[in-house]
């Protein structure tokens, strides 16, 4: 099996998401070998990443549409759950 089939054998096991650290530790790779892969990886669309904290998790595309906190479609807890910005979802917010 190759390095970039056992990565995404190995987020397929974990629910389609994982943190690339735990992909580093689980396979006993260095952290420049990991990062090698997935850039390979994600080059190819195989797998997506986004920053959580300090952390880059791993995700395949396929294991959920719903965003998650490092993508921009996130819903923000601020804006009311309207979309926009502020306020209480009414849309007139007056000062």
């Amino acid at each position: 099996m190759s390095p970039h089939e056992r990565v995404v054998r190995l987020v397929e096991g974990n629910g389609g998401r994982m943190k690339q650290a735990d992909v580093t530790e689980e396979l006993g790779w260095s952290a420049a070998r990991t990062s090698q892969v997935v850039g390979d990886l994600r080059d190819d669309g195989t797998v997506e990443s986004f920053r959580l904290g300090r952390e880059n998790v791993l995700r395949l595309p396929e294991a959920d549409e719903d965003p998650h906190p490092g993508d921009p479609n996130f819903p923000d807890p601020d804006d009311g759950g309207d979309g926009e910005a502020g306020g209480d979802g009414t849309g007139d917010d007056e000062a």
